[in-house]
Formats: structure tokens, C-alpha cells, sequence
């Protein structure tokens, strides 16, 4: 049976204080993530609430003093205190958090940490998420696993993990309804419904429609999200759970993908175009963006005995795309635009089966918690490629009147995608006495990559060491030495197939909970030794000689410091280095790495008197420069966004609320190279009225 009651579901009491990273590093030791059972009394139940995470379980509960890892965790607190959206919204909290897209751009939650690309998954099951838009209507929490994980959780980056938890059925009835209004038309309408069936069966629908328009000419997004889900208590050890979610991306003028440096970010002879300029008009024949994907998942857990239990997940994605895009590049005169339309019409299928078993038993005076997990996950893609020459823009005076003529054509390339993965993992949480844990882990993967006929097949088997000191009942030290795996794919000049790209990071820190507060600091150190780089024998061609490193320190600390006002901090630092047989790329720095980063949300609600249920939110973003291109040629500037959030609950049942983001109307760039330059929207504002009954 669930315990989470609908008071903490309506938030009449706003708290983030489980919106913490737990990190702080003295030395590479030896790590991992493992689930485990608590390894000292949890403070108080409320504490403990929060603490409980999935992420380094892979759906097994354990908690984050537990990790032997630096864990961040947004709980539904957090998400509504900052007005989050998408996964955007809260990734960017996240320390060394940067992103190559604007926040309307082509993929917003396309995000790096700690120089890398984050890795997605959802209920701690792996999903192709970049056909699969999700909403934080159906996110219960977000839960954040710094660094590599591929023993939980396959083929990656070494940035992180990120795992959405989706709301589950409550046992109390609720009905939430909300509305959202403001700036370039954003409309947003909110329907959160469910409760017992019977003793046994729980249901629960989240519905979500937004429309909207930004700063940008022609710019405008719609998207629907349609999520019930069912929740069974077969028998007194088992649940089922089926989830299901339906999304419906839709923009009218295609995607956003930026437009050119030179009177944007650099200088033009020619002076600055307008920032609302847009690549594209959906007057223009073929321009738009359309996504429809449909997933359908069932989780049934068991427990043999309250030492033994097992999960078994089976997942099906389906998605139908039709992506029509124009991209530009700025000819010598600086105002000329030559333009091509990109398309893209695909359907896709994923499916995936995972089976978790976990035990504990006891060797002489270890304790054992024991995971085994095995998993099958196919995607297959039909997809149809086209590229067209169109009508060239002038950036000052643009006149789009782009035809797709067959004489025009340059790509017509249909192709044919099947990935299969089998993985295994074992991993092992060894308790000596009360205070020290020490965890190991082992996964062995076997990818099978074919694209219309060509196919290659590659295995790796990623290892992960770690261990957690309580060296009281509020301070443990931790440390952690991971690896992860991604496949890659194309041969040397000499025909040879590469082997998967490899990544090593040592991590240790220290976490402390006390007086409300839980807080990390950590040392972290990543590197991939075999980064492929230009074969100056054979041009075209590419060898495994670079290597790039990623080193630095993360600070974070939350809950609450004073009655009433809940804050959460995060600052940190990286350096890294690119090592390449290539004069323009060695002794760079790695794309999107800010060297440093902070951030900070806080949250007050009066509790008494005239203003009883009155709630303020501020929160601050900063982020160094980043290089945009890997020659280090091209910096996105330093920023600094400010949001502030005030709120008002009329009565138990009605709340009030106004969102101002960007309040000092910062200029926020990224992108992904000269002729792709974003920018985030201006000042934005919007009031949202929400009634709970």
C-alpha cells in the first residue's frame, strides 16, 4: 500500500530539503552505486521520506547517505518551488551543469555534467528519452547520480545519471486542477485525479496541455501529455504497476537550432540583427516539428521474504516523427544565409525487459545486500533522411519563400536502425559492524549495432569499487572509483573496428546530516583515455589516441535553516584538458564546461498572521564562460539568471501563484557552433491559479 498522503501531495506546505547533492571528496578511493540498506537510524520519519532514493539501486530503495557517491535528489517540493517544466528546469541546478541548447531550443534537456552528456532514465529503466519528451506532470522527483554508472545502467557518458520517479496512485482521492497564463502567450493547463478503486487497486491520471510562444518570430510549441496510471496490489508480497504516457510535441516553424555568431554573440561589419530572427516560417513549404510517442510500462515487484525481492520491468516505446528543420550558414558578406532543409520522417519502436533480484544474507560478521539484474533492450528506427537546397535568407531583411524542388534535392537516404542490448550485473553491498560498508560491482554488455545491412557487434564489462564510513551518526565519508562504456561505431584506414570509448572516475567526499540540513563536498576525477582523434596519415580517417580528463571540486548543502525557510546551494569547480594528436584541439578545454558554477534556491512561508500562506522563492543561477566549438574559438559569456516566485494559498483548497524568470533580463547563450548560436528567452512572467479538492 502506498503511505504518501495527499497533504504532502498538495504542497499547502512548501519543503525541498531533500533537493541536496551528497559529495564531498578528499581522494580517489574505490566506488559505487549500490542499493543498500540503511546503515544507521534515520533522524526521523520525515527525514526519511526524503532521503529514500532509486537511483543507485536501480529501483531498489536505499538512501542517499547510503551512496557512496555524490546524489542530488529534486522532490516535488523543489519542482513546484521553481516552476519547473521540463527536465531542463531542474538539470540546471545540478553542479557543472551546462547545456549546448536554449531552453526552447531542439533538445533542451540535452545537458552536460561535469563535461559530459547526461544519460536519462526513467523508474530507473533505461528509454531512448530523446524520442520520449517527458513533463514534470507525470515526474515525481528527480534523482541525480553524479558521474559514470555503467554497471547499473549500460552504455553512457560519464556525466550522470539522470532518473525521473513518475508519480504513482495515492491512497486518498484527489482531484488538482491547474492554469498557468503570462508572457508570449503561455498557456498551460494542469489535471492531476485519483485515488482507491477498491482496497486492493489505485489509479491515478496526470494531464497536462501547454501552448506557447517565446521571443522568437514564428517560434510556437504545443504539447500534450496524457499519463494514467494503475497500481494493484496482487497479493500481500506483490504489486503490479502500469504506467502508461502519451506526449504530443507540436511546432508549427520547426525546431529551434540557432542562427549565426556574427551579429549575436560576435561581432558584424554590418552591425546586430534582431535576436528574434528565425530561421524558418511555417509558411514555408515542409517547415515543422511533429513527435508522437506512446509508452506503456509494467513493474511487478515481489518479495519472497523480507530478505529477498525482485522486480521485473517490461517496457514498450513507440514513436512517430516527422521533423522538417531549416539550417543556415552566414556567407562572407555577414548578412547572407544560405539556407538547407533538413528533414527527418521516422517511426521507432523500444522495447525492454529488466528482472532485478536483491538478498540479504550473512558470511561470519559480513552482512551481504546482493543485486543481480539482467536486461534486454531493442530499438529499431525506420527513418527517411532528405536534405533540400532552399531560398537563402538576408539576416536583415528576410523574405522566406522556401520551396522544396526535386532539381534542389541533395540527400534522399532511407535507413534502417536495429541496436540490440543484453546486459548482466552483479553487485554487492558488504556491511562490516555498523559503520563501514564497502560495495563492488560488475556488469558484462553485449551491443548489436546494425544500420541497413551493416552490423557490428562490441561487449565491454565495466567494474565499480566503493565504499561509505559513518564516521558518526552525521558524518560519512565516502569514496568510489567507476567505469563506464559507449559504443562507437566506423573503422581505422586499416579496416579495424573500434572498440567501445571507456571512462575511469575516482570520486571521495564526505556527506553530513545535522539540524535539518544535509550537506556534501567532493573531489571528482574522470578520464577517457582513448577519445578518437584525426589520423593525419590518413585523412578522413580517425585512431583512438586523445585522451580527456575532467577534474574538480562540488560543494552543496540544503534543508532547513530556519523555520519556515527551506534553501538549497550548490557551488562548484572543474578543469579539464583534451589531448590530441590534432595542433587545434590539444591542450583544450572540453565544449560546455564551465569552470565554475553555482547555485541557489531558498524558500520562506509565512506561517501565521494576515500573510498566514503567503510563500517567496528566489533562485539564482551562475555559470562561467563555456567554449561553444571544440577549437576553443567560440565562448558563450558568463551569466547570471535570477528567478523570483511568490505564492498564496487563499485557503486549503486554493493557491495563487506569480513566477518571474530571468528577472534582470540576463542574456544566456549556448550552442553548438558559429552557425548555431541560442539564446534563452528574456523576462518572462506568468500567474498560475491551482485548486486542490
Amino acid at each position: 500500500m502506498r503511505t504518501e498522503n495527499k497533504q504532502s501531495d498538495q504542497l499547502p506546505r512548501a519543503r525541498f530539503s531533500g533537493a541536496i547533492a551528497a559529495s564531498l571528496s578528499f581522494a580517489a578511493i574505490a566506488a559505487v552505486t549500490g542499493g543498500a540498506a540503511p546503515a544507521v537510524a534515520q533522524q526521523d520519519d520525515e527525514f526519511a521520506a526524503i532521503d529514500t532514493i532509486t537511483v543507485v539501486g536501480r529501483g531498489q530503495e536505499t538512501t542517499q547517505r547510503d551512496a557512496p557517491r555524490s546524489v542530488q535528489v529534486f522532490d516535488p517540493e523543489f519542482l513546484a518551488a521553481v516552476a519547473a517544466v521540463d527536465i531542463s528546469d531542474i538539470v540546471r541546478f545540478v553542479p557543472l551543469a551546462s547545456t549546448r541548447y536554449s531552453e526552447v531550443g531542439f533538445l533542451a534537456d540535452a545537458y552536460s555534467v561535469r563535461g559530459f552528456s547526461i544519460t536519462q532514465v526513467i523508474n530507473s529503466a533505461r528509454l531512448n528519452t530523446s524520442n520520449f519528451p517527458l513533463d514534470t506532470a507525470v515526474m515525481e522527483r528527480v534523482e541525480v547520480l553524479m558521474g559514470p554508472a555503467s554497471v547499473l545502467y549500460g552504455s553512457m557518458q560519464p556525466g550522470a545519471v539522470v532518473n525521473i520517479v513518475t508519480k504513482t496512485p495515492l491512497d486518498e482521492a484527489h482531484l488538482d486542477i491547474g492554469l498557468e497564463v503570462g508572457r508570449f502567450d503561455h498557456q498551460r493547463y494542469m489535471l492531476d485525479a485519483g485515488g482507491p478503486l477498491g482496497e486492493a487497486v489505485r489509479a491515478r491520471l496526470n494531464v497536462a496541455y501547454q501552448d506557447r510562444d517565446t521571443f522568437l518570430d514564428f517560434w510556437e510549441e504545443k504539447k500534450l501529455i496524457i499519463s494514467p496510471t494503475l497500481e494493484w496490489d496482487v497479493g500481500p508480497k506483490t504489486t503490479l504497476n502500469l504506467l502508461g504516457v502519451y506526449s504530443d510535441l507540436d511546432q508549427p516553424a520547426g525546431a529551434y537550432l540557432g542562427t549565426p555568431a556574427a551579429g549575436l554573440l560576435t561581432e558584424n561589419p554590418n552591425g546586430d540583427y534582431p535576436r528574434s530572427f528565425y530561421m524558418q516560417s511555417p509558411d514555408e513549404e515542409g517547415v515543422g516539428r511533429e513527435r508522437q510517442t506512446t509508452n506503456i510500462e509494467a513493474t511487478l515487484e515481489h518479495r519472497f521474504s523480507d530478505v529477498l525481492k525482485s522486480r521485473v520491468v517490461l517496457s514498450h516505446t513507440q514513436t512517430e516523427r516527422d521533423d522538417q528543420t531549416i539550417i543556415g550558414s552566414l556567407q562572407d558578406d555577414f548578412r547572407t544565409v544560405n539556407r538547407i532543409n533538413v528533414g527527418n520522417v521516422s517511426d521507432g519502436d523500444d522495447h525492454a525487459a529488466y528482472v532485478d533480484l536483491t538478498g540479504e544474507f550473512t558470511t561470519g560478521p559480513i552482512r551481504h545486500q546482493l543485486s543481480v539484474g539482467v536486461e534486454y533492450f531493442r530499438t529499431q528506427l525506420d527513418n527517411l533522411q532528405t536534405r533540400f537546397i532552399v531560398a537563402p535568407l538576408d539576416l536583415f531583411n528576410p523574405s522566406y519563400t522556401a520551396v522544396l524542388d526535386p532539381a534542389n534535392q541533395i540527400r534522399n537516404r532511407p535507413s534502417e536502425l536495429d541496436n540490440e542490448t543484453v546486459g548482466i550485473f552483479i553487485q554487492d553491498r558488504m556491511s562490516v559492524g555498523d559503520r563501514l560498508h564497502l560495495i563492488a560491482g560488475v556488469r558484462y554488455a553485449d551491443i548489436t549495432s546494425e544500420n541497413t545491412g551493416d552490423s557490428i557487434g562490441q561487449s565491454e564489462m565495466p567494474t565499480t569499487f566503493g565504499f561509505v564510513a559513518d564516521v558518526t551518526d552525521t558524518i560519512s565519508l565516502f569514496g568510489n572509483r567507476s567505469e563506464s562504456f559507449l559504443p562507437r561505431s566506423g573503422t581505422t584506414a586499416n579496416n579495424t573496428v573500434f572498440d567501445p570509448e571507456t571512462s575511469t572516475q575516482y570520486e571521495g567526499g564526505a556527506k553530513f546530516y545535522a539540524a535539518g540540513l544535509n550537506g556534501t563536498l567532493s573531489y571528482f576525477h574522470i578520464e577517457k583515455p582513448d577519445v578518437l582523434t584525426p589520423d593525419l596519415d590518413n585523412p578522413g580517417f580517425q585512431v583512438p589516441l586523445g585522451k580527456v580528463t575532467s577534474q574538480g571540486l562540488e560543494a552543496s548543502i540544503g534543508g532547513e535553516i530556519y523555520p519556515n525557510l527551506d534553501i538549497y546551494a550548490a557551488y562548484a569547480y572543474m578543469d579539464t584538458e583534451v589531448r590530441s594528436n590534432a595542433p587545434g584541439l590539444d591542450g583544450n578545454r572540453l565544449r560546455y564546461a564551465p569552470e565554475t558554477t553555482f547555485s541557489f534556491t531558498g524558500r520562506y512561508e509565512v506561517p501565521s498572521g494576515p500573510l498566514a500562506g503567503l510563500g517567496l522563492t528566489a533562485a539564482i543561477q551562475y555559470a562561467d564562460e563555456r567554449f561553444i566549438d571544440a577549437a576553443n574559438t567560440l565562448v558563450a559569456p558568463s551569466f547570471v539568471r535570477v528567478d523570483l516566485g511568490l505564492s498564496y494559498w487563499i485557503n486549503d483548497k486554493v493557491e495563487l501563484g506569480l513566477i518571474v524568470d530571468n528577472l534582470t533580463d540576463e542574456d544566456i547563450f549556448s550552442g553548438i557552433g558559429s552557425n548555431f548560436i541560442d539564446i534563452n528567452p528574456p523576462r518572462t512572467f506568468f500567474g498560475r491559479v491551482r485548486v486542490s479538492l
